[in-house]
């Protein structure tokens, strides 16, 4: 219920409004999905190599961190370069 909810009903709701959509309140939405879909993922896979009990291992943590860590590198190197390419263009 929690899925449908929150990874479908409010997102839906939230972008129906033009406000939402011209402020960076776009970016919880989009941040509100990304944890959803890693939970969904989560509950669809943990389950088949633990049956009897939901658990937690620390690496399920760390695959986490690593993914938004690797993210947000990313994105930060694409903006440094295009800042550089801006740059340069600018003075030429």
């Amino acid at each position: 219920m929690v899925l449908i909810l929150f990874h479908f009903a409010v997102p839906f709701m939230l972008l129906l409004s033009r406000r939402v959509k011209r402020h960076s309140a776009l970016n919880l939405v989009a941040g509100l999905l990304l944890v959803l879909t890693l939970f969904d993922i989560f509950w669809l896979v943990v389950p088949s190599f633990e049956p009897s009990a939901l658990r937690v291992h620390w690496t399920d943590i760390t695959l986490v961190v690593g993914m938004v860590g690797f993210g947000c590198g990313r994105s930060w190197a694409n903006w440094r370069q295009a800042a550089a390419a801006g740059t340069r263009s600018q003075a030429g």
